[in-house]
This record gives C-alpha cells, structure tokens and sequence, in this order.
C-alpha cells in the first residue's frame, strides 16, 4: 500500500521516508533513488547526477545500506533553521531511556554526513562544526 500510494504521488507530491525506515526502501530497492535531506531521505525520480546541490558519498559507503547522496543546501537549513537542537546539546545525557537509541542516532547521522558532505565540498569550518554536533550527539547516545 505504502509503495503504491508514493508511486502514485511521486511527481505530483514529495515523498520523504524517515530515516528509520530502511526496511521499507531497502524492500523495493529505492536506495539509489534516495536523496538526504536532513533526518528524512526524498524519494527522486529521475537520474541522481553529482552537483553543488547533490553530493555523492558512495565513495565513502561504499557497501551502505543507507542512501549516501546528500543535498548540502537543504540538509544545512534544516539542520540550522529548523531542527533546533541547541538544548540538546546542552544535555550531558539523554532524558527519556526509551528513545536513546533512536533520536541522538538519527541526528548524529544527519550531522555526520553533512560534515563529511561540506568536508568533499572543502568547507573545512562547517564540516568542523557539522562533526561537533555529531560527537555531542554520539556521546548523547552512550557511544563515547
């Protein structure tokens, strides 16, 4: 039903899936269709060329079962302007048990790949603070 309704959709609408959903695009191959932008991933129809607002990482996943191309402009407004975590990450440990497995984890990714995305883009600064706000988010999740 989920795949016939984005099916049906897709062109007229976006489609996004959280990034907690590999089990639904990995079950119809839809990883290479993927684009990240933020905590979601956008389904793309169509060819997925690299470009200034399309950064390719299979290089540097090359076996990842999560989609690893990213869209640097729309991830870093998000993640600036809309997710606002600046009281997350004054926390020194997550509150709530039952969601630390979850939450912290899909910032940290969201925050990893764009560090590493402004990194390829040879924006050293942003990708430093992109990797700070993942650490934060990985000790957040009990990682160290």
């Amino acid at each position: 039903m989920v795949f016939r309704i984005a099916r049906q959709s897709l062109g007229d609408w976006a489609v996004y899936f959280a990034g907690t959903a590999p089990p639904v695009w990995d079950k119809w191959q839809l990883q290479p269709h993927l684009v990240r932008h933020d905590l979601a991933f956008k389904l793309v129809d169509g060819p997925l060329e690299a470009s200034e607002d399309l950064v390719d990482l299979s290089e540097q996943f090359p076996d990842s079962v999560m989609p690893t191309r990213n869209d640097p402009r729309r991830t870093r407004e998000l993640l600036e302007d809309v997710f606002l975590v600046d009281d997350l990450l004054e926390l020194e440990e997550w509150p709530e048990p039952s969601t630390r497995s979850s939450i912290p984890l899909q910032y940290y990714l969201a925050y990893a790949v764009q560090g590493l995305t402004e990194e390829v883009q040879g924006t050293a600064e942003a990708a430093q603070e992109a990797y700070r706000r993942a650490n934060h988010f990985a000790r957040l999740l009990g990682g160290g």
